[in-house]
């Protein structure tokens, strides 16, 4: 008698009938159909080697760090004769050139309907970031200047990015490569001082690094994905369809399902939400894989600011 051929799928004759009892599995086959349902694809993040992971290193070190370590030391001393004299926003202007060594950059805002440029990797990342972010309503690169009266005579200082929070706050902030840069014997007292006296004006100061950006690699994939799909279209009946859903079904929506209430494609699905995410509409979690569940929540309205960004005038002396 032949043996019957078997389906490893539902372990049946092939051409058996819904009603006929399941036959025994091939033995080769018995031990590996149970671990189908463990078999997953992994993320390509998780598939990179362990060097990919490390961040920072010599490359990332002033290459003066020795000195400048106890340069600034002494540096940071010189800044008790200083005198605020202005904090001013700065008109934009282009930073990009073709003659340095660094890299500089330039595009178009759809959150802030305006050019954005800056002089490095690092700050092109965050300017991405603050593109991307719902929590950002406003920003300004290279968009704030810093006076001091100095022994040594008048100091300036431009900040690499200047933005509006949701709460309605100002933050500047000040990018560099790693943190050793910012024990830079020209740095240290630039930082120093904007960390005393840019807060007592009401704007915070952060100084953040290369580094810190890149060790969250999730996000920065996430940020470059989103940033790119920023003029995706979008209409005011999408708008109102998915505020009709979510004031029906709650706040949180798949990607999925946010797709099929925007009446796009799947495949469309991520493009429009980035989109609407940019324009302060809709967000996502940025530090986690994005796939259909994805969970798709309505952004909340924003304060009043403290500061309108491109009319700031603080002269403490007048």
């Amino acid at each position: 008698m032949r043996t019957p051929t078997i389906n490893p799928l539902n372990r049946t004759p092939v051409g058996a009938g819904p009603d006929e009892p399941p036959t025994a599995a091939l033995p080769a086959l018995a031990g590996f159909l149970p671990r189908l349902s463990e078999i997953g694809i992994p993320d390509p993040l998780d598939c990179l080697h362990p060097r990919a992971r490390r961040i920072g290193g010599v490359n990332h070190v002033h290459p003066l760090f020795s000195e400048i370590a106890m340069g600034a030391t002494r540096a940071a001393a010189s800044t008790a004769g200083w005198t605020l004299v202005s904090i001013e926003s700065r008109p934009f202007r282009s930073c990009v050139t073709f003659h340095r060594k660094r890299g500089t950059f330039q595009f178009l805002s759809r959150k802030t309907c305006a050019y954005q440029s800056g002089e490095s990797p690092w700050e092109r990342l965050d300017a991405m970031e603050r593109e991307v972010d719902p929590g950002c309503v406003d920003y300004a690169t290279q968009g704030l200047v810093v006076t001091w009266e100095t022994p040594e005579g008048r100091r300036r200082y431009t900040l690499d990015c200047l933005e509006t929070r949701t709460c309605g706050g100002t933050v500047a902030r000040e990018l560099k490569a790693s943190a050793s840069y910012f024990s830079d014997v020209d740095y240290a007292p630039l930082m120093e001082r904007a960390a005393n006296d840019l807060p007592l004006h009401g704007i915070a100061f952060v100084k953040r690094t290369g580094d810190e950006i890149q060790k969250r690699r999730r996000r920065v994939r996430n940020v470059a994905r989103a940033f790119d799909d920023r003029f995706t279209g979008f209409d005011e009946r999408q708008l109102a369809a998915a505020a009709d859903h979510v004031e029906k079904c709650g706040p949180e929506v798949p990607l999925a399902l946010m797709g099929e209430v925007l009446g796009v494609h799947r495949s469309a699905a991520l493009q429009v939400v980035n989109a609407l995410m940019c324009a302060r509409h809709y967000a996502y979690d940025l530090d986690v894989a994005v796939n259909d569940d994805t969970i798709v929540s309505p952004v909340p309205p924003a304060e009043p600011a403290e500061h309108d960004l491109r009319r700031i005038a603080i002269r403490p002396g007048r």
